[in-house]
């Protein structure tokens, strides 16, 4: 296993420690908390109440699971379903209990020898810590020694994490932890945990903005010198140790996205013992049982010069060969963990802040990041529920790719959270004219034509809450009334949010090789079927054809609608093949409904499928003699 040593050398046997009396919980001075930048009393209790509440609900959880004077052992790290205390460690292996201690007690435990980490915290109704001992043998404790009638007893039983391990502790271990000669009464005060959690909440806010814990925890009242930051410990972090025996630094980041990717590199901890960093979501407990530590004890990865790196968000921010935190939830924190620091170098360390960075794109997650793409570039155009109306596609002027020039393009992306209406004016001249919506996994693929509209929620959506628009509006012989046509176009919308992005790695001009890397072989299987691999449905429908019609996003063409568009592709395999294409390589009929304004046209495009010509278009009107 990893080597965890003992921070104090020896097996104690039969040692009695001596401390001056003080009274019960009652000491704890009347706390003025009228100019704090949260005041408890605005929230239901004063700052002695809250403290003093904390730690009451904490040892009568206790007494409920197994009774007063009795070991709750953990069987494993902490879990996110049990919910015991906020801001765990998993480090280590607890167990608890709650001690009456009004006629003393002694603590029996197992020595463990010089390389495996134990340490014994004892805390009382106040939140300070009178004792933290290292070690196994036997303590005595006796009644003066603590300012309440109940204390808990925490024990961190070091581990590397191994189930081999973790059995050890559990079936070895445990069974030898004694807790002998305490008053067998269990009744403690017990608070109200309504208005607690409510003080909670808002103290944790708090918490979040301290730079670090330094100086907070003690072992007797008279001891504390910043009621305020104290207060704001007991909500986000209940059962730190002193300075000497272990130090923290929490981090949180306002505004940090669940599974959004980011990354930072930290110096290395001055820590004698281990060092660990573990995740939160914004309530402080955890937010899974899986890759939420990186610890030194637990097979951290360290760079050359004692630096590590740590990946935080979702599963695909993870990096082969790299440390990693999920970190699933909106406003997600961690905290720094250093096990007998070196304090003065501690205090001065400082914490990087993390950076955002992108996803790698997958086979797996290809049509989400092309998706991102598009409606994080529409974003960065116009605000959500307006329209961005672009001119006649050029070589310069190329609105998606495989743009064509038959029509001018309209693009939005809108909010449909609170519902949205998306309307067409009837076009007098009977020129084609047509809104396409796509949602954010490229499917719910919907077409409305000049003098319909369509209203759409959330539940019209395969997922999410946001439509991606891609509006055409044929050009007519008067660009005038073209334009008239396009800027007719109405969204309805009552809300406009911004939309989260994904984070996966954006393209890079037209140059974006990993994406490229799974678009080209798609494109190519694609673009050797006569029909183009054209959409098959609608909306409900389109999911039939779901592999292949994800695929045409960007590979084979962005938001094509079902039914109201197909491509033809005749293209020489062989290298070098000339762009004039021959009347033999035309089909030689084509069923498109002129009458209601249904036309077709040809356009070149490069190997990446952008325009790159001059002279890349034939429309139908000047092929009409060869009809």
């Amino acid at each position: 296993m990893t080597p965890f040593s003992r921070v104090l050398s020896g097996v104690f046997t039969g040692l009695v420690i001596v401390a001056s009396q003080s009274a019960w919980a009652g000491s704890i001075d009347k706390i003025d908390s009228s100019n704090w930048n949260t005041d408890p009393v605005n929230y239901g209790m004063t700052a002695k109440e809250f403290i003093q509440a904390e730690s009451r609900a904490f040892f009568g959880d206790f007494i409920d699971r197994v009774g007063v004077n009795q070991w709750f052992h953990f069987q494993g790290l902490s879990d996110k379903d049990d919910r015991w205390v906020v801001s765990p460690n998993n480090d280590t292996i607890y167990s608890v209990s709650s001690v009456n201690v009004s006629e003393g007690f002694e603590l029996v435990m197992p020595d463990v020898g010089a390389d495996r980490f134990l340490s014994i915290q004892i805390g009382d109704e106040n939140h300070v810590m009178p004792f933290y001992l290292f070690g196994g043998g036997k303590y005595s404790f006796t009644p003066d020694q603590f300012e309440s009638e109940f204390v808990g007893v925490g024990i961190r039983m070091g581990t590397d994490g191994t189930p081999e391990d973790v059995k050890y502790v559990i079936e070895t271990l445990q069974p030898q932890y004694q807790i002998i000669g305490a008053k067998n009464d269990a009744e403690i005060e017990r608070p109200d945990l309504e208005a607690m959690l409510k003080v909670r909440k808002a103290l944790i806010a708090e918490y979040d903005r301290l730079e670090d814990t330094f100086g907070v925890m003690v072992e007797h009242t008279s001891e504390v010198t910043d009621w305020e930051k104290f207060t704001y410990v007991t909500a986000g972090a209940l059962g730190l140790s002193k300075e000497e025996y272990a130090m923290y630094l929490p981090y949180a980041k306002a505004g940090v996205m669940g599974g959004k990717c980011y990354v930072a590199t930290y110096p290395p901890v001055p820590a004698k013992e281990f060092f660990s960093i573990t995740a939160y979501g914004q309530d402080k407990y955890l937010m899974s049982n899986e890759s939420n530590i990186v610890s030194s004890g637990q097979g951290a990865l360290i760079n050359d010069d004692g630096s590590f790196t740590v990946h935080f968000g979702g599963p695909e921010c993870q990096v082969a060969g790299q440390n990693y935190l999920y970190t699933p939830d909106n406003n997600w924190s961690f905290l720094m963990r250093a096990y007998r620091p070196d304090v003065e170098a501690f205090k001065a360390y400082v914490l990087p802040e993390i950076e955002e960075t992108s996803r790698p794109v997958t086979p797996e997650n290809y049509v989400v990041a092309e998706t991102d793409w598009n409606f994080a570039g529409q974003q960065a155009q116009a605000p959500i529920n307006t329209w961005t109306h672009n001119d006649q596609a050029t070589k310069d002027n190329q609105t998606i790719i495989r743009s064509n020039a038959d029509v001018v393009y309209s693009l939005a992306l809108v909010d449909v959270s609170e519902g949205a209406t998306l309307s067409i004016p009837k076009r007098e001249n009977g020129a084609l004219q047509l809104i396409h919506y796509m949602d954010e996994n490229h499917l719910t693929h919907g077409v409305i034509y000049a003098g319909e509209s369509v209203a759409l929620t959330p539940d019209d959506l395969t997922d999410g809450e946001y439509i991606y628009i891609l509006a055409r509006t044929q050009i007519s012989d008067d660009m005038a009334e073209t334009k008239a046509a396009q800027r007719s176009m109405v969204i309805d919308c009552g809300i406009g949010q911004t939309l989260p992005i994904k984070g996966l790695r954006r393209r890079r001009g037209r140059g974006f090789p990993r994406q490229a890397e799974y678009r080209a072989p798609q494109w190519q299987s694609l673009r050797r079927r006569r029909d183009g691999g054209c959409i098959k449905g609608v909306r409900g429908h389109f999911r039939r054809c779901r592999f292949q019609g994800l695929l045409l996003w960007r590979s084979r063409g962005m938001g094509r609608s079902a039914a109201t568009a197909c491509a033809i592709h005749r293209i020489r395999k062989r290298a070098g093949f000339s762009r004039k294409v021959p009347d033999d390589h035309l089909p030689q009929s084509l069923i498109v409904e002129f009458e209601n304004g249904g036309f077709f046209s040809l356009t070149t495009y490069d190997a990446e499928s952008w325009i790159a010509e001059d002279n890349f278009y034939i429309g139908h009107k000047a092929h009409a003699g060869k009809q």
